[in-house]
């Protein structure tokens, strides 16, 4: 006897709900925002804590006893200085002061340094030049797109002067070991120029008044500003050349273009 199939039960038809799927989709990522923002906005605001909790450095005051880095100075920055000519040149340069044309400012207390910008307008500070009505004139020019002074030359004499006198304040901060530093236009080649200074050397017929520095510089025709240092170790500088001056540049060229000078005590 045959046992009966059972009967086929009806199969289910459920629709799918797209948009049901779509609602759960929608809202999962809403909440993976949320998330991210929070956990950014906890970021930062740890970030901002810790910065808050940090001990702030201690406040720095200047040192009024420690020297501070002078500016550029604008012969530096304008026209790139060279080392000069001879052994002992290096690349310092005056810095300009805010003094009145023509006028000598004292020293600093305690300075061992005096200089001298030369233009239109003369800036210094514990030097000044001299002798400018007799065979130390100078006039005021441009070379290199500098202002700058230029030597002229007094009828009967073969060299090209520019005395310079010393305040007497500064004098009392030097020793007789000084370097006296000069920045020129190296024009054309051909003639060479020197530092002649009051010293101890009392063997001459000037009793050292004029001694002449041991270097001499010899004009190489590079057209650009150079600057070269003189080492003395006898300055004598009590004013006994003309003028009452202490130490001139002595030329011998066809013209000369002088920038500034600097006196300091060599350390």
């Amino acid at each position: 006897m045959e046992t009966p199939a059972p009967p086929k039960l009806p199969e289910a038809n459920i629709p799918f709900d797209s948009s049901n799927r779509s609602a759960q989709t929608h809202w999962l990522i809403g909440l993976a925002v949320i998330a991210s923002f929070a956990g950014v906005a906890a970021l930062v605001f740890l970030v901002l804590w810790l910065r808050a909790a940090a001990p702030l450095p201690p406040r720095t005051e200047p040192n009024p006893a420690v020297s501070q880095s002078p500016p550029a100075s604008p012969i530096q920055a304008q026209a790139g200085l060279q080392d000069g000519a001879a052994a002992t040149a290096n690349s310092s340069s005056v810095i300009p002061s805010a003094a009145p044309a023509g006028a000598l400012t004292k020293p600093p207390m305690g300075t061992s340094v005096g200089w001298i910008q030369l233009g239109k307008e003369v800036k210094a500070s514990g030097l000044e030049i001299s002798n400018q009505n007799h065979d130390g004139a100078t006039e005021p020019g441009e070379i290199g797109g500098l202002e700058c002074h230029t030597l002229q030359r007094y009828p009967g004499t073969p060299e090209l002067y520019a005395y310079f006198r010393i305040n007497p304040e500064l004098k009392t901060q030097l020793t007789n070991r000084v370097v006296v530093e000069l920045e020129y236009f190296d024009s054309e080649s051909g003639g060479h120029f020197r530092l002649d200074y009051d010293s101890y050397e009392e063997t001459s017929r000037a009793q050292g008044a004029y001694t002449q520095s041991k270097e001499r510089v010899n004009f190489r025709g590079t057209g650009r500003w150079r600057v070269v240092r003189f080492v003395l170790d006898d300055a004598r500088f009590e004013g006994r050349q003309n003028d009452q001056s202490d130490f001139r540049v002595a030329v011998i060229a066809g013209r000369f273009f002088l920038r500034s000078v600097k006196v300091q005590r060599d350390t």
